[in-house]
């Protein structure tokens, strides 16, 4: 079970993995989304957007944000499979 997601945009926490960005496509490609060559940019920034604007994370709340930003066809599920994709990246203890 996921208790929290910690975004950490300005990599301070923890070192950054290129295949982490790759999450957001592949979840695009899970549900038959079409992937944009600006989308990452877009969904970075709704991401951001959505952190600004609400003071708690909910994953039903946040795909619905993204899909009225967007202007995609995101499903509620959505961030429940990009935080899956992204879980399974989580460094082991001695590689941190």
């Amino acid at each position: 079970m996921i208790k929290r997601v910690i975004f950490d945009l300005d990599r301070t926490l923890i070192p950054w993995n290129d295949e982490w960005d790759k999450c957001v496509e592949k979840t695009y490609n899970y549900f038959g989304i079409p992937f944009e060559d600006d989308e990452f940019i877009r969904f970075n920034k709704a991401m951001l957007d959505y952190e600004t604007h609400h003071r708690r994370f909910d994953k039903k709340d946040m795909s619905l944000y993204f899909r009225n930003i967007l202007g995609k066809n995101i499903p509620d599920t959505f961030v429940d499979v990009w935080t899956s994709y992204l879980s399974e990246l989580v460094p082991d203890k001695d590689e941190r």
